[in-house]
């Protein structure tokens, strides 16, 4: 056998002598810097999915409160206009001269007590002018039946006394109250207030005398805007208080609310109760 070697195996070990040449230069200068950037970038990589994975897994503080129940509280100031309880201004029911005014301004009286006097002497002389009207005609009646039981007197007759008798009393019941119209007398028990008359004035049936007021519970009525009427009812308690003692809160209650809403001023009217101001 020929060991001298065949032209084609010169050619493949040449090749193989290359290949391992290029192996050799490469595996130092060429090479690493590929397989440095494919470990660098994988490095990088593995880092980016740990950094999401810190911060997806990174907690927010939460405060965490029991539910319970509070009160909304909203204060609510309005001014308001006070009046008694009841209030009235008195006119004579006579007219006449004043004699007496046994009261004074601001005082307190009862109900029918006298305020005022006028002079009835004259209604007192009709008032006996009445009576004696009366005691005739009782004694006509008196007459006229015991003429009519003695078959004297006809039944008419006694009609007839029994008629003047009936007209006789209306008249002494007319003078009676002419007589109790001189004398003013307290409508229901107040203050009263400052008299427009003294004694010795001359009035009339038109003229002002003085008022009272029953000031034993004031009624306050005041605006309050329509957005805060949800939160109002009846018998919510109200505070007020007024310049004459400013340091001194006065209790009362929600009375009634107006369904009606004034265009002027988009509010309802509240009227609040107030017990025992004076």
């Amino acid at each position: 056998m020929d060991d001298k070697p065949t032209p084609v195996k010169k050619i493949r070990l040449a090749a193989i002598v290359v290949l391992l040449v290029v192996l050799g230069w490469g595996t130092q200068d060429h090479w690493s810097p590929l397989f440095a950037s494919t470990s660098v970038d994988t490095a990088a990589s593995d880092e980016g999915a740990a950094s999401k994975s810190k911060s997806r897994s990174k907690s927010v503080p939460v405060i965490v409160e029991a539910v319970g129940e509070t009160r909304d509280t909203v204060l609510i100031e309005a001014i308001g206009t006070g009046r008694a309880q009841q209030s009235v201004m008195m006119f004579p029911a006579a007219a006449g001269e004043i004699i007496e005014v046994p009261i004074e301004t601001g005082e307190m009286v009862k109900k029918n007590q006298v305020v005022m006097r006028l002079d009835s002497r004259d209604a007192r002389l009709l008032v006996k002018l009445a009576q004696t009207r009366v005691k005739e005609a009782q004694s006509a009646l008196t007459r006229a039946t015991r003429l009519r039981d003695n078959n004297v007197r006809s039944k008419a007759n006694v009609e007839d006394a029994e008629i003047i008798l009936e007209r006789a009393k209306l008249e002494l019941s007319q003078a009676q109250e002419a007589l109790s119209d001189r004398t003013m007398r307290a409508p229901f028990e107040g203050v009263v207030g400052m008299p427009n008359v003294e004694a010795g004035d001359r009035i009339t049936m038109q003229s002002d005398v003085m008022t009272i007021d029953d000031r034993s519970i004031i009624w306050v009525e005041f605006d309050v805007a329509e957005r805060n009427l949800a939160r109002l009812q009846t018998n919510m308690p109200v505070t007020a208080r007024t310049p004459t003692f400013p340091d001194r809160d006065i209790e009362g209650f929600i009375n009634k609310i107006d369904s009606f809403i004034w265009k002027k001023t988009i509010s309802n009217i509240l009227i609040s109760k107030f017990c025992r101001c004076y």
